[in-house]
């Protein structure tokens, strides 16, 4: 594997990724849409990044949801993220699905 100190500073390392369903509001898929529009990332990457700053965080908040649909969409998800997810469900009152919208509304 590739170690350089420069490129290191600049970018993350390659993580497994593994395909995941996760039904999102859909005033919140429109977000991340839009953000992968804006950002050189795919919507998996701009959620990965939502959801590992939650694991990070901690920062559990309840919000109220929406009355849109919440539509299931497929993404690849990091290994450590998905880890990440299970733990706060067991050690939470809040199902993944719960988790995964909340880490989106958390940076909005």
């Amino acid at each position: 594997m590739m170690n350089n100190k420069f490129l290191n500073n600049k970018f993350s390392k390659r993580e497994k990724r593994i395909r995941k369903t996760y039904e999102i509001e859909d005033d919140l898929y429109n977000f991340l849409e839009e953000a992968s529009l804006t950002y050189d990332a795919s919507v998996s990457d701009i959620l990965n990044f939502c959801i590992a700053e939650l694991i990070r965080t901690n920062d559990l908040k309840i919000y109220t949801s929406s009355n849109m649909k919440n539509p299931s969409h497929n993404f690849n998800i990091a290994v450590s993220n998905v880890k990440g997810l299970a733990k706060l469900s067991e050690t939470t009152p809040f199902t993944i699905k719960s988790l995964v919208n909340m880490s989106v509304k958390n940076i909005l």
